[in-house]
């Protein structure tokens, strides 16, 4: 990769980048099979070995490699692959397995950076405030949404209607369990429009009742489809306009 300015042709360029993810996807492919056959299948925690931690590290810094090296040069390969096709057709495993991702390489200037402003992020909540502030009341009360003791109610209404939020200066720290937590999220995906998991991590916000940082892999990992307060939540949350 560190030859890749002196790649003027573009069938060098396919060649090399070709090449290249070719050799890290049978990596990963080899870690994940490695780590199916030491019966690795969940992701590690604090009582995890020390192997199944290096290898579960392993793998997604290789698959974070692989995309990273293909949107450098998407624009000369031939062909792409999406995160979900490679999980699912190259090693074999779930789309719930899926680990948000970030590029690493050269930061890409925008229109925006070119002008020194900092773009703003927001989760786009374009429902009713009220209703929203009333469904967070209820789930806090019924179900410890949030630490009482380290946050408010308002702290969390204004990290979800804020139109500029900066990630990290505010810590969010949830009072119940990450599967409620993340049924909750799907819940209350249908009043915003940049609502993802991925940008659940990229607020920088969000703690769970141990202390940890929630990433979007924390929540794709605790997918359960009926989780024990189910119903709970969804009549409180059929109210939310």
């Amino acid at each position: 990769m560190q030859q890749a300015a002196n790649w003027t042709e573009l069938v060098d360029i396919r060649y090399q980048a070709g090449k290249t993810l070719t050799n890290i996807k049978v990596l990963a492919k080899q870690t994940a099979t490695e780590l199916n056959e030491q019966g690795f299948t969940s992701v590690p925690d604090e009582q995890s070995s020390l192997i199944h931690f290096a290898l579960y590290y392993l793998k997604h810094s290789l698959i974070q490699l692989y995309f990273s090296v293909q949107e450098s040069f998407k624009e000369s390969l031939v062909q792409t692959t999406t995160l979900e096709d490679f999980f699912q057709l190259d090693l074999g495993e779930s789309s719930s397995n899926l680990v948000a991702l970030e590029y690493i390489g050269p930061a890409v200037e925008t229109a925006a950076n070119k002008k020194g402003k900092k773009e703003k992020f927001s989760f786009g909540f374009k429902g009713d405030k009220e209703s929203l502030k009333t469904v967070i009341s209820q789930l806090c009360l019924k179900l410890s949404l949030i630490n009482d003791t380290m946050n408010t109610e308002d702290d969390l209404f204004q990290v979800l209607i804020s139109k500029d939020l900066r990630p990290g200066t505010i810590k969010i720290n949830i009072g119940c369990e990450t599967v409620e937590f993340r049924y909750i999220l799907i819940g209350l995906k249908k009043v915003f429009d940049n609502f993802s998991f991925s940008n659940i991590e990229k607020a920088k916000t969000f703690y769970s009742k141990t202390g940890n940082f929630i990433t979007a892999q924390n929540l794709y990992s605790s997918k359960i489809d009926t989780p024990k307060t189910k119903e709970e939540i969804d009549n409180i949350i059929k109210h939310l306009k």
